[in-house]
């Protein structure tokens, strides 16, 4: 019963992982400001700026697809784990093992291009609660987010190696013993997610400030024009 608990579980989770990117991917390419047109050739800052801003979007774009296939290989590998499915639980372990390779190298592409973003970003001024993470640009947050996602993986990558069987050879024949350490594997799983938890609430309370904080400028745009409709 636990057993198929925490196979549930972990599926449910990793089909959510899958989904978020395919969602930020179709976003970032039929968004309303992804189809602005480039700005006229004799304006060259603004033609770089703009070249520079769609280098900077195909990249995200990049790391999008790296997340959405580590997410594949992580909803393949939980079914896997199922107890119905245990003599398979090696090739789940192998597709976890690969997910977690192909995460990393997203989260670090991710944190890379927030670094470069920072060089020409400006700081925008929030609303001082913790909440907002005020001292944070966006580049900042993503930088920290994408750090705790590497860690979470590192720490999943070695749960899913302790997932592996013990191999024996006897009279030529390969064979398959006990898990190396399944106590462990559960541990490192148990100590990974609340570190991933902790990158996706920094990117959510990212996203919740730049919604306040558009909501107040529409609130100043507004407001003079109410003033004068009452006088």
């Amino acid at each position: 019963m636990y057993g198929v608990l925490a196979a549930s579980l972990f599926t449910t989770g990793s089909i959510f992982f899958m989904i978020a990117p395919l969602v930020d991917y179709l976003n970032m390419t039929y968004g309303i400001e992804q189809t602005r047109d480039p700005p006229a050739p004799e304006k060259e800052t603004a033609q770089l700026e703009w070249l520079y801003i769609q280098q900077m979007m195909r990249t995200q774009r990049a790391n999008t697809i790296l997340y959405f296939v580590g997410g594949a290989c992580f909803v393949a590998g939980s079914i896997l784990f199922y107890p119905s499915m245990r003599t398979e639980a090696t090739h789940g372990a192998w597709l976890y093992l690969t997910g977690c390779f192909i995460v990393f190298l997203g989260a670090m592409l991710a944190a890379f291009t927030a670094a470069e973003l920072r060089k020409t970003s400006s700081h925008a001024a929030y609303a001082r609660s913790w909440w907002t993470l005020w001292w944070w640009s966006d580049e900042d947050v993503q930088i920290f987010s994408c750090s705790l996602y590497m860690v979470g993986n590192a720490i999943f990558a070695a749960g899913s190696i302790c997932f592996f069987p013990k191999i024996t050879f006897l009279g030529g024949v390969v064979i398959e013993d006990e898990r190396l350490s399944e106590y462990a594997a559960a541990v490192l799983f148990i100590v990974g997610s609340p570190i991933f938890f902790v990158g996706a609430c920094t990117d959510l309370l990212a996203l919740l400030r730049e919604g306040t904080d558009k909501q107040t400028e529409a609130s100043a745009l507004v407001q003079p024009h109410l003033q004068k409709s009452r006088v």
